[in-house]
């Protein structure tokens, strides 16, 4: 199950345990529109910045690229022998990243609906890998997660193979299972393991516990 605010505010995005996603008025509760286009749970959805175009992935391996306003699909990107497991939109909406659970993540262009690929973790090539991506604000480059630690590349290197994050600016994380999400200026991230990060500094700067931030020293 999933939930995303489109950017104006006046819209939910509700992915459900069938398949379908409702998008709902924020006011009432009234469904306006309801997008079938996946056979299995829909575990995550994001809007671009515009609110026009939206993300979504399912539990059946594949991504749907929607068009909010109409409420059909622009794009299949199917995950084929391996399942997408993290999207992400760049600032300005023509590139997709999308991570895999091959241990690669593909840049694809809205447009053209062609793609090219950053091969993270070439000698895996199995279906266990959970794969996290999120453009930075800026767009200059892709955080991306994997085996517990995340590392920052640049987009417009494809078939780029990265077998460890040493020679790439990297964040060891307890865990690579939540969505990355970045602060509006691209200077503080959340990794979904309960710790607050600088993107500049890449060290932590709390731990987001029940009672209250515990900063790090």
């Amino acid at each position: 199950y999933s939930v995303a605010f489109a950017p104006q505010g006046r819209t939910i995005a509700l992915g459900g345990g069938d398949g379908k996603i409702r998008l709902v008025n924020a006011t009432d509760g009234v469904a306006s529109k309801t997008l079938d286009g996946h056979t299995a749970v829909v575990n995550q959805l994001i809007y671009s910045r515009s609110g026009k175009l939206l993300l979504s992935v399912g539990l059946d391996g594949n991504a749907q690229l929607w068009s909010a306003d109409k409420g059909a699909i622009v794009m299949t990107i199917a995950g084929g022998n391996s399942a997408v497991t993290s999207v992400s939109f760049s600032p300005d909406e023509r590139e997709v990243a999308v991570g895999s659970s091959d241990g690669s993540v593909r840049i694809v262009d809205v447009e053209s609906k062609s793609w090219s690929r950053i091969v993270v973790n070439p000698k895996g090539n199995r279906n266990d890998v959970s794969v996290a991506v999120a453009f930075t604000p800026q767009g200059d480059q892709i955080l991306v997660g994997m085996g517990g630690y995340y590392v920052f590349l640049d987009p417009k290197r494809t078939q780029d193979f990265v077998t460890d994050g040493s020679r790439y600016p990297t964040i060891t994380a307890f865990n690579v299972k939540g969505q990355p999400v970045f602060s509006s200026d691209g200077k503080m991230l959340s990794l979904g393991d309960g710790v607050l990060y600088s993107a500049v500094t890449r060290q932590s700067i709390c731990y987001l516990v029940q009672n209250g931030p515990q900063y790090s020293k």
